[in-house]
C-alpha cells in the first residue's frame, strides 16, 4: 500500500479562485490517472497541513509500504531534507514531489511527477 499525502502547494493551486484546492477536488483530476497506470495498487490518499506533515507521514509509514508527499515547490527540498534526518533508520520509501504548474493548467507537470514518484517508490522498495 502506498500513501499519497497532500500538503498543498502549486500542484493544487486554483489561480482562477485564488485558493488551494481541497484534497477531494485534486483527486478528481489525479486519482483516475493513477488508477489507469496502477490499477492493482492499493493507494490511500490523505491531506494535512504543512506544519504537521512529518508527524502524519511518520505514523502512516507504520502501515504503508511507502509514501509520496505532495508539496509546494518552496518547501520541497528543505522539508524532505529535514524528514530524512528525522527518520534516518526507516527503510521505507518516502518520496517528495510537487509541480511547477498547477494540475488544472494545460501544460502541467503534476501527472508525470506523481506517476514518476510512485514508480520510484517501487524501485526503492
Amino acid at each position: 500500500m502506498i500513501e499519497i499525502l497532500y500538503t498543498g502547494g502549486t500542484i493544487g493551486w486554483d489561480a482562477a479562485k485564488h485558493r488551494q484546492l481541497p484534497l477531494e477536488e485534486l483527486l478528481q483530476k489525479l486519482a483516475p490517472v493513477i488508477q489507469e497506470k496502477y490499477p492493482d495498487l492499493d493507494i490511500r490518499y490523505s491531506s494535512c497541513d504543512l506544519e504537521h506533515w512529518e508527524e502524519d507521514a511518520f505514523w502512516k509509514l507504520k502501515k504503508a509500504e511507502g509514501i509520496v508527499v505532495l508539496f509546494g515547490t518552496d518547501w520541497l527540498a528543505s522539508s524532505m531534507a529535514h524528514f530524512d534526518y528525522a527518520c534516518e533508520n526507516i527503510s521505507k520509501a518516502v518520496i517528495g514531489t510537487g509541480s511547477m504548474i498547477p494540475i488544472f493548467q494545460e501544460k502541467t507537470d503534476a501527472y508525470r511527477n506523481v506517476i514518476d514518484s510512485i514508480q520510484t517508490s517501487f524501485n526503492i522498495l
